[in-house]
């Protein structure tokens, strides 16, 4: 609704565009294979630490099957953030897109969907970080430190500072451009955060309620404010990690489509 009350009143060109230049064929996979190999290596390893924490978890193990959320966690999340670095190191060899070509019959409807994407990419981004910060803040107050509760400040400070990095390298890969068809800087790098992104949605979406539940995680922070704060925030950040991943996809196609 917000896109359409964005749009009201704007002019609409009555010219219709007809594309000339012929359809490209697939995109090699040879140049995308350091990524989806890291991407699969990645897959394999939350899909071992899953595996684990349900057995753990079903054999009432359930201290062993936090601390496997925990540690799978901040291994996640500092493997995205080495990640996102590395793109954003990659990402500065390629130009600024010119969005505002008033000849550009395409230019309103990417616009409209950039748009979108950010405020979606915000409210996911606001929810995975009440989520951290308070999580942190429930941590930090409880004196009796073990090694579950330094986990969690670990894996909460990580994911603060990888949702942050992450939404940052949207918001500006969004505006970049390839110029060069034979030359795709940070390709690989956003093929590896889709997947990245996926399989952390995959994880979160399965194991996070069940982690939640441990008693010795809810009595860190009180019963009532561990249900306000799984209820209210809890599927923001898998939604944040969710949308991510499409606004990667997007990245991915438009960024390093050739111009015409």
């Amino acid at each position: 609704m917000f896109i359409v009350w964005h749009n009201l009143g704007r002019k609409k060109s009555n010219r219709i565009s007809h594309s000339t230049h012929p359809i490209s064929p697939p995109f090699p996979l040879k140049k995308l294979v350091f990524g989806l190999i890291f991407g699969l290596i990645f897959t394999i390893g939350t899909a071992l630490s899953m595996i684990f924490f349900y057995v753990n978890w079903y054999h009432n193990e359930h201290l062993d099957a936090a601390l496997n959320f925990n540690i799978t966690d901040t291994v996640q999340n500092a493997i995205g953030i080495i990640a996102c670095i590395f793109a954003f190191w990659r990402l500065r060899l390629l130009d600024f897109a010119d969005h505002g070509a008033e000849h550009d019959p395409h230019h309103d409807i990417h616009a409209n969907q950039e748009l979108l994407d950010m405020i979606l990419l915000a409210i996911g981004t606001i929810g995975e970080l009440s989520f951290s910060i308070s999580g942190l803040a429930g941590v930090c107050s409880n004196k009796a430190w073990n090694s579950l509760t330094i986990l969690l400040a670990i894996a909460r400070i990580l994911r603060i500072i990888q949702s942050i990095i992450q939404s940052f390298l949207i918001a500006f890969a969004s505006k970049l451009k390839s110029t060069d068809p034979d030359r795709h800087p940070g390709r690989q790098t956003i093929t590896f955060l889709v997947i990245l992104n996926m399989a952390m949605f995959i994880y979160q979406w399965f194991i996070s309620d069940k982690a939640g539940t441990y008693e010795g995680v809810i009595s860190l922070y009180g019963e009532e404010s561990w249900a306000f704060f799984v209820s209210i925030f809890s599927p923001l950040t898998v939604f944040f990690r969710f949308h991510s991943s499409v606004c990667f996809v997007e990245i991915w196609k438009h960024t390093y489509a050739k111009p015409h």
